[in-house]
Parts: structure tokens; C-alpha cells; sequence
């Protein structure tokens, strides 16, 4: 997950500097029209994003680990995987969600306040910044996304299984 962090904010580091010399190559004026278009969309849309992703991100983990990482099937797949790996974390995964979760929900915050604070300093750079925190946090959103969605589809599977396994017990016993 550590690399996960550092690519962040590689790609946020990038994309600040390649907008500030992209800006200057062409003389654009970006706080012009961070100012004008971006700067209040943004505080509301992360706002409420950073709200949003808050009340869910309980909600996610706790049906997770009812309906996942407490069934039957994934217990057995853990152990078997413990055998190889005595290591191996049975709730490591649903940590890391949390984990992820909550870092999302405080860069999601962080780039909201950071438009109503920085963002009135008239500076290519400060609306650069704001631009690039936005960014980088929409795509951090859209990986939690992807990673509850990995989560699920887990989820399907092991359910399907145990329809399977329900269905053959049932036809063995006739009915």
C-alpha cells in the first residue's frame, strides 16, 4: 500500500510541474481561469465527495466483513493459504480498504479546504496546486472504487459457491 501512496504523489508532483511549465511555455494565465470556472465547483464537489465517502466508508466494511471475510468459503480459502504462508492476515485485506478509505476521505477533505483557503492566493502556482489535488484525489477515489469493487466480485464468487454447494447437498438429500 506504501507504493500506492508514493505514486500518488508522483503523479501529483508531476502534474503540477508539467502544468507550471506547460503554463509558462505558452503564457496562459491558469489562475485566471481556476479562479473564475474550477475554484468553487471544486470545493463543493470534494465537499460533499469527502461527506460521502465518510458515512459509506462504515457501512462498506462492516457488510464486507459480514458477508465476505466471515463466510465459510473464505475462512477455508485463509487457511489453506496459511499453510503456504503462516503470515498470510485474515482481515489484511478489509484493513487496507479502511486504510485506503479513510485516506481518501481526508484528501478528498483536504482538497476542499484547500480551494476556500489557498485558492484566493492570486498565483499560477497556488491554482496549479488546487488543480493538482484535485486531481490526484479523483483518481484516488476512483481506485477505492475499483478496490470495493475487487471486494465484491470476491464476494459474488464465494456466494456462488456456496449456492452451488447448498444445491448439491439438496439434490443429494432429494429434493
Amino acid at each position: 500500500m506504501k507504493k500506492t501512496y508514493i505514486a500518488f504523489t508522483a503523479a501529483f508532483i508531476g502534474f503540477v510541474a508539467a502544468g507550471y511549465y506547460l503554463a509558462a511555455w505558452y503564457r496562459y494565465d491558469i489562475y485566471c481561469f481556476y479562479s473564475q470556472k474550477l475554484q468553487v465547483p471544486l470545493f463543493t464537489g470534494f465537499l460533499t465527495l469527502g461527506g460521502f465517502l465518510l458515512s459509506l466508508k462504515t457501512f462498506i466494511l462492516i457488510k464486507l466483513k459480514e458477508g465476505l471475510y466471515d463466510n465459510q468459503y473464505y475462512i477455508e480459502l485463509v487457511k489453506d493459504k496459511r499453510a503456504v504462508n503462516p503470515n498470510f492476515s485474515f482481515y489484511g485485506p478489509l484493513t487496507r480498504l479502511g486504510n485506503f478509505l479513510v485516506f481518501s476521505v481526508i484528501s478528498a477533505l483536504c482538497t476542499s479546504f484547500y480551494q476556500v483557503t489557498f485558492g484566493w492566493i492570486k498565483c499560477n502556482v497556488v491554482a496549479l496546486v488546487g488543480l493538482g489535488l484535485a486531481l490526484t484525489t479523483a483518481i484516488m477515489v476512483v481506485f477505492a472504487w475499483w478496490y470495493i469493487r475487487c471486494n465484491l466480485n470476491r464476494w459474488f464468487e464465494l456466494l456462488e459457491k456456496e449456492r452451488i454447494a447448498k444445491e448439491g447437498a439438496a439434490a443429494d438429500v432429494g429434493y
